[in-house]
């Protein structure tokens, strides 16, 4: 039976590669190997750079005599990306998968269950450890000079850094099961977790060229400090470097900790599966429901649906985020970017530039596009209710344009007082505001209707992958780049007030075109999805 869930296990973790999740259906024989040869291209990558931070790193450290220094550095790197490159698989196939209900079901030993599916976490760290690990121990033998013993112990210390990672990684994935299990709103929280995610990984980007520059001069009291403070740590920089004792101690400590948390697990592996803090059981208390209109319902079931989603909130709705975050930088800092005014080579450009900010923040969102194919299957329900396929379109053209253009003032204000514009500039801003933000909705509309996807199995394929999104997210940015472009290259021969003018009347025409294609032709399209 063990052998049985650990080839289901395993073929589950790397199914990725075989079967297309999004399109429901198995990839071609040249789809498997044009994304097998993408995967070693980008895992190449990786090691590469890995290779090339290392490689700086041992001829610094080469002259001073610290080798034991470069492989704890170098350890505890690997040790991190195997823990963050799991620990959400860890999440998703050892404590909450979806076949749970099925597998507690069959007469299958728990510890057989739980002993598969900590392979599959372990194979996964593993390979994320590996990719740091193994070009920089190379770079190290070849930096510092071959030895034996290094080679050896460096060889046990994976095996020993993996059970590491393995241990750590099922903490950690426990850890975020639990807070699951216990969340109300999860979708609200995954946006907030993915977004603060993206904001650490740039703030760490931006940093590691300093934080590296600092160790590599300050290298000498680093090591100093670690031998002195973080001993385990001076302990594990010794084992790579070729000490038996110290990497024998650490393989058995390894054991040990992976030993305790698969206990931990068998014991609390019934309790957590059990878990479900997040719903509490609803009693119905009889009141009197206000009747609304048929738009306010419509526009409600698109709101639902739109927050509903993470994939949909975060991929479609990031230009607002971003819409609150230059609010937050156009106020706090001031005055730098009243310094970095004085490089525009015209004062004139000032309206132009703060059009083209609004517009590419405006059509950074993509409510419209997707919502139409985000019906999919069940398209057929509002098909078959007695509203008006316009009444239907106008809802969704609605929750895209709310959702935009609420932000987007407030932001038309701040460029306003930050930039001392004339009563004439800020309502050109305003006005194009509404403008941009209305013919980035109905356009992302029309393409929805002109290339829907019903038949999906993951909004994935929709949301992130779909050809509405893509040709109206970078058709619109191409449009706000065309307009910018245009007047760089005749703001010596037109004002622009008048250039501002004419493209506010374009976009007029365009929307009166798109609207009536839509409220029309779009409402048959749709009738007949």
């Amino acid at each position: 039976m063990l052998k049985v869930l650990l080839k289901k296990q395993l073929l589950e973790s790397f199914s990725f590669l075989f079967f297309d999740h999004k399109k429901g259906k198995a990839k071609s024989k040249g789809e498997k190997i044009g994304f097998g040869f993408l995967m070693v291209f980008v895992c190449l990558i990786m090691a590469l750079a890995i290779g090339i931070y290392a490689g700086l790193m041992v001829s610094t450290f080469k002259g001073l005599k610290i080798n034991w220094f470069y492989y704890c550095i170098m350890s505890l790197v690997s040790i991190i990306l195997g823990v963050f490159g799991s620990v959400f698989s860890t999440y998703a196939s050892l404590y909450l998968p979806k076949d749970n209900e099925l597998m507690l079901s069959l007469p299958i030993p728990k510890k057989d269950l739980i002993l598969s599916r900590l392979t599959g976490v372990y194979v996964m760290g593993f390979i994320y450890m590996a990719l740091a690990y193994i070009p920089s121990m190379i770079i190290g033998q070849i930096g510092f000079g071959f030895t034996v013993s290094s080679f050896i112990c460096q060889i046990v210390l994976m095996m020993t850094l993996s059970f590491l990672v393995l241990a750590l990684s099922t903490l950690l994935g426990w850890i975020v099961a639990l807070i699951s299990v216990r969340l109300k709103n999860k979708s609200l929280i995954v946006v907030f977790l993915s977004l603060g995610f993206i904001g650490i990984y740039y703030y760490f980007y931006f940093k590691l060229v300093s934080g590296f520059q600092n160790l590599l001069v300050k290298v000498m009291s680093l090591a100093v400090s670690f031998k002195d403070k973080g001993y385990i740590l001076y302990v594990l920089g010794k084992a790579a470097d070729g000490n038996y004792v110290y990497t024998g101690i650490l393989l058995l400590l390894s054991i040990l900790c992976t030993i305790v948390v698969y206990a931990l697990v068998t014991i609390g592996f019934d309790r957590l599966l059990m878990m479900n803090k997040g719903q509490k059981r609803k009693e119905y208390n009889v009141k009197s429901i206000k009747q609304s209109s048929i738009s306010k319902t419509l526009l409600k079931k698109e709101w639902l649906r739109f927050y509903s989603s993470p994939t949909y909130m975060l991929n479609s709705g990031i230009g607002s985020v971003f819409t609150v975050l230059l609010i937050g930088v156009c106020i706090l800092q001031k005055d730098t970017i009243l310094e970095l005014l004085v490089f525009l080579p015209d004062a004139s450009m000032l309206l132009i530039v703060s059009m083209t900010i609004i517009g590419f923040v405006a059509t950074s969102n993509m409510i419209s596009a997707p919502s139409v194919s985000l019906e999919g299957k069940n398209v057929w329900i509002v098909q078959t209710c007695p509203v008006k396929e316009i009444d239907i379109l106008k809802a969704k053209f609605n929750l895209h344009f709310l959702f935009t253009i609420i932000p987007l003032l407030i932001l038309d204000g701040v460029l306003a007082w930050l930039l001392s514009f004339s009563i004439l500039e800020t309502l050109f801003i305003f006005v194009y505001s509404l403008l941009i933000v209305t013919f980035s909705d109905l356009d992302g509309l029309y393409l929805g209707l002109k290339f829907p996807n019903m038949e999906w199995t993951n909004e994935t394929a929709v949301v992130k992958q779909g050809m509405a999104p893509f040709v109206a997210l970078f058709g619109n940015w191409i449009v706000v780049v065309v307009i910018a472009g245009l007047y760089f290259l005749l703001r010596k021969s037109i004002s622009a007030y008048v250039y501002a003018g004419i493209i506010s009347i374009l976009l007029l025409i365009c929307i009166l075109c798109l609207r009536a294609w839509i409220f029309k032709k779009g409402a048959e399209i749709f009738r007949h999805l």
